[in-house]
Formats: C-alpha cells, sequence, structure tokens
C-alpha cells in the first residue's frame, strides 16, 4: 500500500495571532479606551471621531494630559499615544540632541517633533494592542512628559 507523503507527520500547529495569543480578543478603539482609562478611574474626553484625551494625575497636584487616537497606515489600524511637552523652537540644540539621546534608552514611546511641539509617542497595532501594555505606556508617557515639562519648561500646561 502506498504511503501519502504526510503520513505519520503531525499536522502543522495553528499558528495564533495577535490578541488571540495574549489572551485579548480582537477589540474596537472604544473597547480599548474602556480598558485603558475607565477602568483605572482615569478621566477622558472626546476630542475627535478616533480621539481621545486622557488626564493622568501626578504628584503634587500636577498633571499631563495624554492622547489616544487611531489612524489608518498600510491597511492597518493603529492607536497612537501622544503627549506635548512644550513648544520645540524654545529648545536648544543641546536640549533637542539630548532628548535623541534618550530615545534609544525609553522604556515606551519616543521624543518626536510634532505641529511644532515637543512630544513622547507610541504606536500600537490596533488588532495587538493589549489594554495593560496600552496602559502602562500611557502612565509612562504623561508621567515622563510631565517631569520634561517642568524641568525643561519650568510649567504644567499640558
Amino acid at each position: 500500500m502506498a504511503q501519502t507523503p504526510n503520513a505519520g507527520k503531525k499536522p502543522p500547529a495553528k499558528k495564533e495571532t495577535g490578541p488571540a495569543r495574549k489572551g485579548h480578543p480582537l477589540m474596537t478603539f472604544e473597547e480599548l479606551i474602556n480598558q485603558v482609562c475607565a477602568e483605572r478611574g482615569w478621566p477622558y474626553r472626546r476630542t475627535g471621531e478616533n480621539a481621545v484625551e486622557v488626564e493622568i494625575a501626578l504628584d503634587k497636584g500636577r498633571k499631563q494630559k495624554v492622547t489616544l487616537e487611531t489612524y489608518e497606515e498600510e491597511d492597518e489600524t493603529l492607536t497612537r499615544v501622544k503627549t506635548i511637552i512644550g513648544p520645540a523652537d524654545s529648545l536648544s540644540l543641546q536640549q533637542t540632541n539630548a532628548a535623541l539621546g534618550m530615545n534609544a534608552h525609553m522604556r515606551f514611546g519616543a521624543f518626536a517633533i510634532d505641529s511644532g511641539n515637543l512630544c513622547l509617542v507610541d504606536s500600537y497595532l490596533l488588532r495587538d494592542a493589549d489594554p495593560d501594555e496600552v496602559a502602562e505606556s500611557v502612565r509612562f508617557l504623561g508621567r515622563q512628559g510631565d517631569f520634561c515639562e517642568k524641568y525643561v519648561y519650568r510649567q504644567d500646561k499640558h
């Protein structure tokens, strides 16, 4: 009797991708926001069809606003986490280079200049977004953004 080429071999294991592998079902942006913000007691307000602004309370009455928004790129929906630190044009070349140098050591996100402002930004594929990881990014960017705003710009505007 002739054997088939796969006789006696196990079929290849199904490859799970995205949140199913991490125990999180695919979710919408709204569901992500609820899991990131509402479950942690973070107040947020809608700033656009695909964006919300979260206010992170910090020590000594300080706060930092962090924006979460979705955008499309190469047939993927991404979620961007961003906090504004201050106007980029008031930074010295030394300060700008220091921020860029810190990018190599950041736990989450990176420094960027967006619409004339120094910001911290991070991005996630929405289909792979883990609410706990996104929440930790929001918290980290909020703390770091406030720290930079306090010591570089001497204010608590954002």
